[in-house]
């Protein structure tokens, strides 16, 4: 019979719980419906979608046992934090990237009647909406063959949005659902799996807030939204938008609109193009790809200067390498330097590991060395550049697929 996992720093989990636990709950208003998870003993898995930056915190509150969550291994750069997620048994985890060692990591907490705690999306959403779920993440749930729970956290966007300088006072409620059982996945296929727990982590903040209509208060409500809404939907110029207070402006054209306490946008002018971020974006997307696929290899489709171009691996601190100007190219990243006077080029068939840290800090891996782009002149997307370049990789394997 397997001992109950011995976790050594379970004390610092139940302070965790009755101090930061304690003021999160009621600064952040949550509710959660547990019913349906009364009575699990671990070993097993809590699977949740990725909306705001305490959900790890908010998530474990409401369950009895310490969660093991498979984080970012940016955080473990941090000495400080590097320490905090040791004592409450963080597991680190590239982004996008298969790591061996995480998954021995993690089947070391199974085995030890842990539980384990994953955000399937990879990511934390920008639009509240959930993304689409990695399929290995149902791989793994096949491999360990333990319940799955699944919370799906419901105003956690609107509350503190990704792009947010500071959270929102409102309501967010959680909904724990045990969605697989062990002897369930046994006869599952991993694709049913798959559809099972997208199923079950589906959730639409806007549609949700429609109906709620919550609340959520706080001063500039829009401060840095042109970290996420980098395209003008009147004049179509990209990258000239700015936040003032709860306000978000078109520096090119003058259009502008009001970020309300319920997450809705109000127009200032005589035309409301979208009245929440999630269309807007998704407008703003589909533009970016059109443009994508009708551009050329070589052609720069936008570009940002004072970026800042650092070089590191896994968990080693980075170092800065070049200073000067970034172009997007649907072949991939020209990196212009300033003082060298010289190019680097990121061919986009060797790029991987795509992603943006801390909101701001573009991401990707090449040639097997982790790089960073940072930007000094202003708010920067790197969303921007994060979601051109899936786009772009997306492309160019189609056409080799339909060659």
């Amino acid at each position: 019979m397997k001992k109950r996992y011995k976790n050594t720093n379970r004390i610092f989990h139940k302070f965790l719980k009755f101090t930061i636990g304690k003021y999160i709950r009621i600064r952040y208003g949550l509710n959660a419906d547990t019913s349906s998870i009364k009575g699990i003993k671990p070993p097993y898995m809590v699977f949740a979608n990725h909306v705001n930056f305490w959900d790890p915190f908010m998530v474990s509150i409401f369950i009895k046992h310490p969660i093991h969550f498979v984080t970012s291994d940016e955080y473990f750069r941090n000495t400080i934090l590097k320490l905090l997620l040791k004592l409450v048994g963080g597991i680190p985890k590239a982004k996008f990237i298969s790591d061996s060692d995480t998954v021995k990591k993690i089947l070391r907490v199974r085995n030890n009647n842990g539980v384990v705690g994953v955000y399937p999306e990879g990511e934390r959403s920008w639009d509240g909406n959930t993304l689409k779920i990695l399929y290995p993440t149902a791989k793994l749930v096949k491999k360990l063959e333990v319940p799955v729970v699944c919370a799906v956290l419901k105003g956690g966007c609107i509350s503190y949005p990704r792009w947010a300088d500071r959270p929102r006072f409102g309501t967010i409620n959680i909904d724990y659902k045990l969605v697989l059982k062990s002897e369930e996945i046994k006869g599952m296929s991993t694709a049913k799996i798959y559809d099972r727990l997208t199923v079950s982590l589906s959730h639409n903040e806007y549609e949700y807030q429609r109906a709620a209509m919550i609340p959520y208060h706080g001063k500039k409500l829009a401060e840095s939204l042109e970290l996420f809404l980098f395209t003008c939907p009147s004049c179509n110029s990209l990258g000239k938008q700015y936040s003032d207070k709860d306000k978000f402006i078109c520096g090119e054209c003058g259009y502008s609109v009001t970020y309300d306490r319920f997450g809705f946008l109000k127009s200032n002018s005589k035309k409301n193009y979208f009245d929440n971020t999630a269309d807007w974006n998704h407008w703003q997307l589909s533009r970016l790809h059109n443009t994508i696929i009708t551009s050329k290899d070589e052609q720069t489709i936008f570009e940002d200067k004072g970026a800042v171009l650092k070089k590191g691996r896994r968990m080693s601190p980075f170092r800065v390498i070049r200073l000067g100007k970034a172009e997007f190219q649907r072949g991939g990243i020209l990196f212009k330097a300033l003082l060298k006077k010289d190019t680097i080029f990121f061919d986009i068939h060797s790029i991987n590991g795509i992603n943006v840290q801390y909101n701001k800090l573009f991401e990707f891996y090449y040639m097997g060395d982790l790089y960073r782009i940072t930007f000094t002149m202003g708010k920067i997307s790197a969303y921007k550049w994060a979601m051109a370049l899936n786009m772009a990789k997306r492309i160019i394997t189609q056409k080799k697929a339909a060659l």
